[in-house]
């Protein structure tokens, strides 16, 4: 059993529907063999990330920055998680209004330094 954390901001409508696309297409996936969980940036802890073996990061682009929800959650995350998810595997999406390139460039950074995959 793999176990897959997906940590999504969705503020809108238009980002809940992006999440619940996102929800569908690991269920259709999944042959019994995958735990999904699925949590809001505030909700999702260092025991998560202890739990799972593969994270999926769904952000809205702020001001050419990632979310701050998102961004609190890699400041909560970070030390905790800094040996223990080295090699984690991740995914990204952004939901960006302007070309998304900041906020892809402030979680490569902070990937980068935890050694997420």
């Amino acid at each position: 059993m793999a176990n897959l954390l997906f940590v999504c901001h969705s503020p809108s409508a238009n980002t809940g529907a992006l999440r619940e696309a996102a929800v569908s297409a690991v269920a259709a996936l999944d042959s019994g063999a995958l735990a999904f969980r699925v949590l809001a940036p505030p909700d999702a802890s260092a025991a998560d990330l202890d739990w799972c073996d593969g994270i999926l990061i769904g952000t809205t682009e702020n001001f050419g920055y990632m979310a701050g929800l998102t961004k609190d959650f890699f400041e909560r995350i970070y030390y905790p998680c800094l040996e223990s998810t080295r090699g984690l595997p991740f995914a990204l999406y952004i939901r960006a209004g302007e070309d998304g390139r900041g906020t892809r460039e402030s979680v490569d950074r902070i990937v980068t330094g935890l050694r997420w995959r």
